[in-house]
């Protein structure tokens, strides 16, 4: 976070001073590791993840959308223009949420996740959500449609594939009675 602090051509400190972007940027920062935390605890057994507690951290990123929908929508700039810095932010949010999800996605896999799909969700939302919080500190551009298009929605695609991925590969399997009796002998 500090990095993206460092080196953003963002005037954000200025911004600070607005009520309406702290709490957004707060609401999807806690969500972020609201989510992290909750993925890392079901990988933990007999620790179960509440509703009360993903209904939280969904609470949270309603409020976030919800606070992120008053500011204006910019209909003037060019299409090609639109389309050329959103890529550029969908892709950055792509990369600076891969470090984050690999570190929790191996945290996850290394405890005995039960439910595979909720605990890749977690993750994904975890790394995500907390990425589009520093996204939405770098990034210059406060158009909501820009907000919405390049930095949400490929968080949001992103989360669906985590959740996806962590059903097809973060189950707990216990090992194998083949393997524990011939390693026995």
């Amino acid at each position: 976070m500090l990095l993206m602090i460092e080196v953003t051509k963002n005037d954000f400190m200025l911004k600070l001073a607005h009520p309406t972007y702290l709490l957004e940027v707060a609401f999807f920062a806690a969500a972020g590791i609201l989510s992290a935390v909750l993925a890392l605890r079901a990988a933990i057994p007999g620790r179960a993840v509440h509703k009360s507690e993903t209904a939280v951290a969904a609470g949270l990123v309603v409020a976030g959308i919800l606070l992120l929908m008053t500011q204006p929508v910019q209909t003037s700039l060019p299409l090609n223009e639109f389309i050329g810095a959103g890529v550029r932010c969908a892709c950055n949010t792509g990369i600076f949420a891969l470090v984050p999800w690999l570190a929790l996605w191996w945290a996850v896999r290394r405890g005995a996740p039960m439910n595979g799909a909720a605990e890749g969700a977690l993750v994904g939302s975890g790394a995500l959500l907390f990425t589009f919080a520093l996204m939405r500190i770098g990034c210059p551009i406060d158009d909501e449609l820009h907000l919405l298009t390049w930095h949400l929605v490929p968080a949001l695609l992103l989360i669906v594939l985590s959740t996806v991925a962590g059903a097809m590969w973060l189950r707990f399997r216990p090992p194998s009675t083949a393997s524990v009796t011939s390693s026995g002998n």
